[in-house]
């Protein structure tokens, strides 16, 4: 048995077709984020293409772990945008490293990151801050829109970053590892805790993140704080990297997500 599609059948086809295709436009043009671009190759069905698979990022996580096996504290700039945070996350994952996370604004005083004095059952006391944790207890202080911060506040850190040291505002005094260590084989530990010594960790490090200052708006950092870092520029994923990556070939797949 044959069937005979008329013509009105077969335009109301092609019609139908126009329309779902621009509803998938217009899925794109007004709801963005619910669209994913896939890779699909023969040795990958479906493999996402993320940042971290280009070479520029690869090249950047070699750079920081070059500089902490150094021991030197890092300062991540680049345009606005999530690259510099996830390159930093990747760097701790990597590492196996805790994290302290300082996010920096206007508001940023300097007891939010030395110490904080709080009211604890009729008394004052003084609790550790990010900083202190961090330097006590051997993870990497994150300092994120280090350009949002009044110029007198991150001066505090200029001490911990060069020599690590800080007095604190309950007495103690951070020292560094290799000067406790020393101190500790002439004297005993009650006498370092009678003097209100305390040692900072030889695993600890400050990750600073930043824009450019004065191409985007902010407070550019004081000399001697920026002598303290070893800066990265931290760019986009060029188009020689991106086109490598189309080499994977053999398509690309677009896959929404939720609803419009």
């Amino acid at each position: 048995m044959m069937f005979d599609v008329s013509t009105s059948e077969r335009r109301m086809n092609c019609g139908n077709v126009a329309v779902r295709r621009l509803e998938v436009l217009r899925r794109i043009l007004h709801r963005p984020q619910c669209l994913k671009l896939h890779l699909t190759s023969a040795r990958a069905d479906q493999t996402s293409v993320p940042a971290e698979q280009t070479q520029e990022f690869l090249q950047h996580l070699r750079w920081m772990l070059q500089k902490d096996v150094l021991g030197q504290d890092i300062f991540l700039l680049g345009r606005p945008g999530p690259l510099r945070r996830r390159l930093a996350m990747q760097f701790l994952e990597l590492t196996n490293r805790e994290l302290e996370f300082v996010s920096l604004s206007r508001d940023t005083t300097e007891s939010d990151l030395k110490q904080r004095r709080e009211i604890k059952s009729g008394t004052a006391i003084y609790f550790d801050q990010s900083a202190v944790r961090a330097a006590i207890h051997g993870r990497v202080l994150v300092l994120e829109g280090i350009e949002k911060a009044e110029r007198n506040v991150l001066p505090v850190l200029n001490n911990l970053l060069e020599n690590r040291e800080m007095h604190l505002e309950d007495g103690r005094f951070l020292i560094p590892a290799s000067r406790y260590d020393k101190l500790l084989k002439e004297h005993s530990l009650e006498e370092l805790e009678k003097w209100q010594l305390v040692r900072v960790s030889e695993d600890f490090r400050v990750v600073a993140l930043g824009i450019p200052v004065p191409r985007y708006l902010g407070n550019p950092l004081d000399p001697p704080l920026r002598s303290r870092f070893q800066a990265r520029d931290v760019g986009i994923i060029n188009y020689k990297s991106f086109s490598i990556l189309l080499t994977l070939k053999p398509f690309w797949k677009v896959i929404f997500v939720g609803t419009v």
